[in-house]
């Protein structure tokens, strides 16, 4: 346990040093070159949407199968070449594919409106990055497994915040080209994997022997139909966290995916205290389901949802007190303003009802009908992708927010209900549920008379 304790808090600090970091580059170098942002982008949401399918999801099972192998001596360590092997013929066979039907592909893409050239300009640095975010990925997750965390946030959180903005100013002093930043990218992705391979090496875990005989039938079908139902949760997740800058790259540009990822920076602020009461109460919810405890779940249950929404309501003001200041910094950010205010708005909304409905994923995850998430997230990626090609060509970034807005909200209303039938439980209490209208019209009299009496006293003094 104290290995753990140490690791937990060594990753809050690594967390927190780079939310700051991430907050300098945001307000005062990613607004000087929107288009190279939304580049990088664009590349990492791509990455992320494709991995789980080129590899089948093949790299979940560095965890899932590592105590099996672990456990006999002459198994130790076998595991990473077959996730490896795996992984590579899945990747081929996926390319082969790909070379039959892509043409069939590309007209119906451009019929929906998506820019089919950013795709095609950018394919082979995709499926580069594809490669070797697989193998990374897969370091990392064999990483954990000795209860090692920090290391792999340094690298992929630390390093990539260090790492974008210095590339930018690179860009912008020397007057580099576009392809500066992706060549940069590249390195860092290939620098990060030679760095997780050394430390997983230090921890006696790099192994690339081959044992051909523990790679059974059972358990190849095992690793594959564990991979898949991974594969198809990955996916779900990123059509609905991911999908975003995909689409605004290929249907608006480059420039307005940056835009927007500086909104969201800024709304997202109000979720980061929600992360961290999910991650504690995942496996207490966990216990007590397997024990039967719905009494408990119950309160769990209704105390993280009002305690998130009082939380979320607080940090809402605050961040929408401070908003335009904040796009009062530079020249740049003034310039996104117009427009930022309501994004930041919208996803701040979204964001209040994930906190509203708290556990509800969590409880789901750990009762036998834990493959309504696996569904519902899949619905909600293809709601959200409708939805962003019906409003983004007529309100631009804006339709982005509110498709999302608009997904979250119905998606997890589906999972209350469902809780509500399957389990008898709420978010909240009735008695707090009747104050919600109250809070809400408090607010609004709050936002807009805040304008009026301003005006008024600007009125009489002038």
């Amino acid at each position: 346990m104290g290995i753990v304790i140490r690791q937990s808090f060594k990753q809050v600090l690594v967390n927190y040093f780079g939310i700051a970091l991430g907050a300098l580059s945001t307000l005062f170098i990613y607004p000087l070159d929107l288009e190279s942002y939304g580049i990088i982008l664009f590349l990492i949401s791509t990455t992320d949407l494709m991995l789980p399918i080129v590899t089948s999801g093949i790299f979940t099972i560095a965890i899932r199968y590592f105590p099996e192998f672990n456990k006999i001596d002459d198994q130790k360590n076998y595991l990473l070449p077959f996730i490896w092997f795996l992984g590579t013929v899945s990747m081929i066979l996926f390319f082969l594919f790909l070379s039959l039907v892509k043409s069939y592909f590309i007209e119906p893409l451009a019929n929906f409106g998506f820019d089919v050239g950013n795709l095609s300009e950018y394919e082979n640095v995709i499926w580069i990055l594809v490669i070797i975010v697989f193998y990374n990925t897969t370091i990392i997750n064999y990483i954990n497994n000795y209860k090692r965390i920090v290391v792999p946030a340094l690298f992929t959180n630390i390093l990539q915040k260090i790492t974008l903005p210095l590339l930018i100013l690179a860009k912008l002093y020397y007057g580099f080209s576009s392809g500066f930043i992706v060549i940069g990218y590249l390195i860092y992705q290939v620098f990060s994997g030679l760095g997780l391979s050394i430390y997983l090496r230090t921890l006696g875990g790099l192994n690339l022997a081959w044992k051909s005989a523990l790679l059974t039938k059972k358990r190849l079908s095992s690793f594959l139909d564990y991979s898949v139902s991974n594969a198809l949760t990955y996916i779900g997740s990123a059509m609905t966290t991911k999908i975003d800058h995909f689409m605004i790259s290929t249907i608006l540009n480059f420039q307005k995916s940056g835009a927007y990822a500086i909104s969201q920076f800024v709304g997202n602020v109000i979720d980061m205290p929600a992360k961290s009461l999910l991650n504690i109460t995942n496996p207490i919810i966990s216990q007590n389901m397997a024990a039967g405890n719905m009494d408990e779940i119950k309160k769990i249950y209704h105390r993280s949802s009002l305690n998130l929404l009082i939380l979320g309501v607080f940090l809402s003001l605050i961040i929408w007190s401070v908003l335009p200041i904040l796009f009062s910094l530079t020249q740049k950010l003034q310039a996104l303003w117009p427009g930022a205010q309501y994004i930041v708005l919208i996803i701040i909304a979204a964001k209040l009802v994930n906190m509203m409905t708290s556990v509800n994923h969590q409880i789901i995850s750990h009762s036998k009908f834990y493959r309504f998430n696996l569904w519902s997230m899949i619905s909600l990626g293809g709601m959200n992708i409708g939805l962003n090609i019906y409003f983004m060509p007529k309100y631009g970034i804006l339709g982005a927010a509110i498709a999302s807005f608009i997904s979250l909200t119905c998606i997890n209303i589906v999972k209350v209900i469902f809780i509500i039938a399957k389990f008898n439980l709420a978010p909240l209490p009735r008695s707090v549920v009747k104050l919600i209208p109250i809070v809400v019209l408090n607010i609004l009299i709050w936002y807009f008379s805040k304008g009026i009496v301003n005006d008024f006293i600007h009125g009489i003094c002038c």
